[in-house]
This record gives C-alpha cells, structure tokens and sequence, in this order.
C-alpha cells in the first residue's frame, strides 16, 4: 500500500505545532465519554409507570452515538493544527543534478586578493553549494565563451567574475567581483600595448613570440596564406610537440587512406575555390565546440574552427576564383579569431573593475514561500469554515427547525 506520505509529499515548517492535534482527540474522546443521561418519568400516577415501561430501552450504540457537530468540530481543529504546523512542499531532492558553468574568460585569471577572481568565485560557489545542495549531483563544466541565454537552465550556477546583465532568468550565478587590474592589453606584430589604469601604453618589440601548429598538410594555397599572415602577426609555425601553441590548425595527413575523399566547391566572402576534401571537419574536440566557417554546397562542413584551433579538411585544392586579395583577406580574417593572444595579454574590457561580489540562487533551489502560504492559508481558511458549521449544528434552533 503506498502511504500517505508518498502520495502528499510535504515538509512543516513548525512540526511542534502537530500536537495540537491532541485537541481534537481529547474532543472526540470526551464526547464518548459523557454520554447523555437516561430520562426518567417523574410522575407518581400509575400511567406515567406503565407509558415507561413499555418504551425500549435505549441501546449502547443510540446512546453512545456522536452528533455531527461534533465531528465537524473535530475535522476543524484537526486542518487547524496542521495549518499551524505550516505545510509546505518539499524542497529540491538532495540528489538532483546541479550543473556548475565556470567561466574560463581572460578577465577569470586576474588577481584578486592572493589568489585570482577565477579562485575566488570558485570558493563562493564550492560555498555555496555546500551550505544549500551538499547532497546534490554536481557536475562541473568550463565555457571559453561568455555565459548566455543558451546556458540559463534553473538546474544551472554560473562561476564569474562580473555579475551578469541582465541577470539569467532561470540560472543562478556567483560573481567574484574584483577591481581594475592595469596590465598587457594588444599586441600588433612585434609591438605590445599596455593599459596602466589611464591611457594605453606602447611597448615596442614587447610582444611574445607565438606558435603556430600545424597538424597533417595544408594545400598549397592555403600554406601560402597561413606563412604570409604569420610574417605579418609575427608568429613562428612550428612543429608538433615544439611547445606551448597559439593556435592550432588540424590539417589532413595525406597517410590516412581510409577517409573517403570527395571533390566539392566552396567559397565565401567573394572567393570559390574547387579541390577535395577528406571526411567531414569536426563539430567538437576536448577543446570545446567548433563552428562552421566553410561548408559545401550540400552543408557539409569543410572548415570549422574554435578558440586556439582550426580543423580543415581540405586535401587539395585549386588557386581560388574571384578576387585575389579576398581569399587572402578571408582566411587571414579566420587566423585573426581563432589564434589566442600571448599568457598574460588581456583585452581592455576585461581587465576593467568587475564590481563587488554578488549572488543568486537558482530558480529551481528558490524555497517555494507562496506555495507553502498558499496550503496553510487554505487548511486555515476550511477549519474556519467547519468551526462555523459546527456551531451551527450545535445550536438548538437549528436541529428544531
């Protein structure tokens, strides 16, 4: 049999209040107890004797019976002890799952304190978690990208440094907050540019050398534009394994014989260009997604990329139709977004002050406040109710008329 329990999940806000249901046990009980008294004839004539005599006795059950006033009176008190009690419905189950999106943005690696924002926003929500959820399912995610709409789930806490806004809607969040930090903020070429708190600062051949890898081989065409634009930027192509790398660009290995090869046309940006391909370019590597920057003409994609990596699986390919210099433009354009800048070189904004530390709970941990006053001002309002039937049940002109 499944009990009560299971079927009316519920938590009580004052669970002492529940031995006031010993008041309308003790109604109930003393209204067994006193039952009413026989009614004898007073008379002394024969007749009244004999009139009596011939009643039946009354038997236990009539005498013992109790009046309906008394059990409504009894159902009353018993829904006003539990709206005393206050009912409410039970909190998130220690075991549901709590999805932790921490925020790997620059800005998350400044300091703060002895530590960095990114350290302590993760102590707020470790915190956090353990003072509301510490049975919870947690499961812990990073994002290169800046927290969105796409993760603003009620199941979700977001780990940053600068309070959203607008604020999520379903999601909650912590946010470390911190001041400005002056620091390495551009670089162009060989020259870096440095933010002291006021005014932006050049630093001639201050920038680092960066790398970049390439995996398998490039067309011709296209190793031409990645060695021009690595001149340009100042950065060294290098060998696998020679290194921290920049960016990354996964190529085809031409000793891979088991990927089918297709010959396709694909362009963008006011170039075509016609060539083969090996397999589909990858969606996602442990790096995180990657999106479509080249697709065929069936939406194949041939060329995705992400933050420090580019997956291309052009095998050949011919010299590219339309302008020259657009094709140039494109895939130097592509370079630009997806190499990372040097450790330590942060944009302006995000070196900017973060504000003071902040905090909101998600949607779905929110006590349930207007559900719990909602079901003790309903067994409330009924036991009023039946007081007020009882009492008119108890009263004499009612049951004479």
């Amino acid at each position: 049999m499944i009990g009560a329990a299971a079927l009316f999940p519920l938590e009580w806000a004052r669970p002492y209040a529940l031995l006031a249901l010993a008041l309308p046990l003790a109604v109930l009980l003393g209204s067994r107890l006193f039952e009413r008294p026989f009614e004898i004839a007073t008379g002394t004539l024969d007749l009244w004797r004999r009139a009596r005599a011939a009643q039946a006795p009354p038997s236990r059950r009539a005498r013992t019976r109790i009046p309906p006033a008394v059990w409504i009176l009894v159902l009353a008190l018993t829904l006003g002890a539990l709206a005393l009690a206050g009912p409410r419905p039970p909190s998130p189950e220690a075991w549901r799952a709590l999805h932790v999106l921490v925020d790997r943005t620059p800005s998350m690696e400044l300091a703060l304190g002895k530590g960095t924002r990114r350290d302590r926003a993760l102590a707020m929500a470790r915190a956090w978690i353990e003072r509301t959820e510490p049975d919870a399912s947690v499961e812990w995610a990073e994002s290169a990208a800046p927290l969105g709409p796409g993760d603003d789930r009620e199941d979700a806490l977001w780990v940053t440094d600068r309070a959203p806004f607008p604020p999520p809607r379903h999601a909650g969040f912590v946010a470390s907050g911190g001041p400005s930090v002056p620091g390495p903020v551009a670089i162009d070429g060989t020259a870096r540019y440095d933010w002291d708190g006021e005014r932006l600062v050049e630093v001639p051949g201050g920038a680092p050398v960066r790398r970049v890898e390439v995996s398998g081989t490039l067309p011709a065409p296209l190793a031409g534009v990645l060695d021009a634009w690595a001149r340009a930027r100042g950065v060294e192509i290098a060998g696998r394994g020679e290194g921290r790398s920049a960016l990354v660009v996964h190529a085809v290995d031409p000793g891979l014989q088991s990927v089918p090869v297709r010959t396709i046309e694909a362009g963008r940006d006011g170039w075509t260009a016609t060539g083969t391909v090996a397999g589909v370019a990858r969606s996602s590597d442990p790096g995180g997604p990657l999106e479509t920057w080249l697709a065929d003409l069936d939406g194949r994609a041939v060329v995705t990329s992400g933050p420090g990596r580019i997956d291309s699986r052009w095998a050949s390919m011919e010299d590219a139709q339309g302008d020259p210099a657009a094709f140039a433009v494109s895939w130097a354009r592509l370079f630009d977004a997806a190499v990372l800048p040097p450790p330590g070189v942060i944009e302006l904004a995000e070196r900017l002050a973060a504000g003071e530390e902040a905090s909101a709970p998600p949607r779905a941990a929110e006590p349930a406040a207007s559900e719990s006053r909602s079901l003790a001002a309903w067994l409330a309002l009924a036991s009023l109710a039946g007081a007020v039937v009882a009492l008119i049940l108890s009263n004499p002109r009612s049951r004479g008329s």
